[in-house]
């Protein structure tokens, strides 16, 4: 009966969680440019057909591009982390809708060190990122680079133990990273941006979204029903 009792509540605790998962249970990290890192658009074309790079440079003071802000666990907040990249680049095709739109080229490694192994690569979370556009908002006020949150973070690895970091590694085959910056003045579009001779420096902000696949939390529901039972039997012996 005991025993009885003790199933019908595990399985209570799975059509619970269960659904949240099919719902979408995601692990989310923030970060925002640290010191004097900045995100820069340097225009090489014309404003019939612009074109242009992308780059980050890092903070003088730490040698990292941005921190780790909220994040689903907390565990990794503060964290630095590095874009390391030959250099993105943007151009045709390319839409005047809105702001404008662009389709960016290239491909950078994404660095997360954990805290808990300060600047040591062993612990750190890597992975390739690439942007598939870059859109200015009809207000000509904020730029973004993937939007539309397409998955454009791939090869995640990472041999630590924080949660953050772990979760967004190991729950999905792929990531989003989704970057957004402010614009000034404000009315300044992509043909603007994307004229030669025209350099634009800011300081940015984003999210690093990892969807958790229901499977995975069956999984751990099933590792929490077996603690339940084995704690249920060590105070049934007592």
């Amino acid at each position: 009966m005991r025993k009885l009792l003790i199933l019908l509540m595990i399985m209570g605790l799975a059509l619970v969680v269960v659904p949240s998962a099919q719902a979408g249970l995601i692990e989310t990290i923030n970060f925002q440019s640290v010191g004097n890192s900045s995100i820069n658009i340097t225009g090489t074309g014309t404003a019939a057909d612009p074109t242009g790079d992308i780059t980050f440079t890092s903070d003088s003071n730490t040698g990292y591009d941005f921190i780790i802000g909220l994040t689903t666990f907390g565990t990794a907040t503060g964290d630095l982390c590095s874009i390391d990249t030959s250099g993105f680049t943007f151009g045709a095709p390319y839409t005047t809708e809105a702001g404008g739109t662009a389709t960016v080229y290239g491909t950078g490694v994404l660095t997360i060190y954990d805290k808990a192994h300060p600047g040591d690569i062993n612990y750190a979370l890597t992975a390739d990122v690439y942007f598939p556009k870059f859109e200015v908002n009809g207000a000509g006020s904020t730029g973004n680079l993937n939007d539309l949150l397409a998955f454009n973070v791939t090869n995640l690895s990472y041999n630590g133990t924080d949660a953050d970091l772990y979760a967004l590694s190991h729950l999905g085959s792929e990531a989003i990273d989704w970057i957004t910056f402010q614009i000034y003045p404000k009315g300044t579009l992509l043909a603007d941006l994307g004229t030669d001779g025209n350099t634009y420096t800011t300081s940015y902000s984003g999210t690093l979204v990892a969807p958790l696949p229901p499977d995975a939390v069956l999984f751990a529901t099933g590792l929490l029903g077996l603690v339940v039972l084995r704690r249920r039997k060590r105070f049934f012996k007592a």
